[in-house]
């Protein structure tokens, strides 16, 4: 199972709200608009305030070696269960980390990597 790398764009508030007129504009003309997703920060400081060394260490750790629920992944790292769970979560927001479905019966979650490369892309 071959993974997709996850891209991380940076644009300015400037960009993005030319954007937004551009799609609007196209929208109210009746014109055909393609759906763009992807993730987006004002700056390479808001990236680093979310994807923190703590975080892409667990990215690392995920990969390397698999963890059957998020319990297992903290006593891996020795990092509080709370502060692994949030972590986690967050990078399943981002769309780094997919959770599985609740299992066993502490309702275990599998945290699992979507992405094994993150590219970081900065309009100038």
């Amino acid at each position: 199972l071959a993974m997709k790398a996850k891209t991380i764009q940076i644009k300015s508030a400037d960009s993005v709200l030319k954007d937004f007129a551009n799609t609007y504009n196209a929208l109210t003309q009746g014109k055909p608009v393609k759906k763009k997703v992807g993730t987006y920060f004002a700056s390479i400081q808001a990236v680093r305030n979310v994807l923190t060394e703590n975080r892409i260490q667990l990215l690392k750790t995920i990969k390397q070696y698999p963890p059957g629920s998020l319990y297992a992944l903290a006593k891996i790292t020795h990092r509080n269960f709370k502060n692994i769970s949030d972590d986690v979560a967050f990078l399943h927001e981002l769309g780094l980390v997919q959770l599985g479905k609740p299992h066993g019966s502490r309702s275990q979650r599998k945290p699992t990597l979507l992405s094994d490369h993150i590219y970081l892309e900065i309009a100038i």
